[in-house]
Formats: structure tokens, sequence, C-alpha cells
């Protein structure tokens, strides 16, 4: 989130490419030299921690010390306070949407037996929910941005009344 607040977009894409590899390595790994489930952890263990230092790395190279000036994506200057504050409901946003992906398997396994959650967990077929919020949140969260950058606050309501927004994305 504060890559894309920072106007790195590019570079996020970047690090969720090389996440995507990393575990589909992982996976393979697995398969191929027939790991168990503890080595299958640690080594996706690995990959994350390994994500969250480059991810680290990454955000404070893109925006700099709490002092020093950063260019926002709507091309006005502020500080690493205020980028952060922009990045925050983006990624508040990611973290609810990672959780609710994974509640009905809570359930399941709350209130049943591991064998049902297993049975549960195989079978399941999934309404693809999330990836219709993903692809609504994709446009709609860089618009209300936008929208907000100019002051526009009427468009917003617009917006989210679901009206067409002259000069938008349609």
């Amino acid at each position: 989130s504060v890559l894309v607040a920072a106007g790195k977009a590019t570079r996020q894409a970047v690090l969720s490419l090389i996440w995507a590899g990393a575990l589909i390595t992982v996976a393979l790994c697995v398969v191929t030299f027939e790991l168990g489930v503890r080595e299958a952890l640690l080594a996706l263990s690995a990959v994350g921690m390994c994500r969250f230092v480059v991810g680290s790395a990454m955000a404070i190279q893109a925006v700099g010390s709490a002092s020093k000036p950063v260019s926002t994506p709507d091309s006005q200057t502020g500080s690493f306070v205020e980028v952060l504050g922009y990045a925050l409901p983006i990624g508040l946003s990611d973290t609810v949407g990672s959780l609710s992906r994974s509640i009905d398997r809570l359930v399941i396994i709350y209130f049943f037996s591991a064998a049902t959650f297993g049975m549960y967990h195989v079978g399941a077929i999934e309404v693809p929910i999330s990836l219709l919020l993903t692809a609504v949140v994709t446009i709609l969260i860089p618009e209300v941005s936008r929208l907000h950058g100019l002051g526009d606050t009427e468009a917003i309501g617009r917006l989210s009344r679901q009206q067409r927004i002259p000069g938008s994305i349609s």
C-alpha cells in the first residue's frame, strides 16, 4: 500500500509477481522432493520473511525519511507520515479482504471435526465474491483517491450512489 501511495505501483506489482513465483517454487519443491508439512511451512515462512524485508526496503527507498518531501500520486508533495496516512485505508482494505476469504473455513473448523473440515475445504464450491470485490476495489480506491485529491466530495457521493461521473472511469 505504501508503494502504491508513493506512486510506485509498478514496484508493488513486481513484488507481487516475485511473491507469486516464490510460492509456486515452494509448492513445486514440496511435490518434487516429497517434503513434509514442516519443511513446507518453513519454506513458506522464509519466503514471507524475505517478502517483508524486501517490501520494507522498497517502501523505505520509495518514500524516504519522515521529514523528506515525497511525490504522491496527485503530484503534490507530502511527508512520509502523509503517505502512510494515504496508504492506511488501502492496507486495511487488503487485510479485511484476506480475512474475509478465510472466515467460512474458520467457522467450519470451529463447529465441526477436522474430518468434516477437510471434506469442506477440498469440496467447497465458492462464489468468487472476493474476485468481484477485488475488481471493484482496484478501480474504486484510485478513483475515490483522485476525487478526494481534487476536493470533489460531491463526485465521491455520486460514485457511491453508482451514478456516472462525467470525465471519469465508466
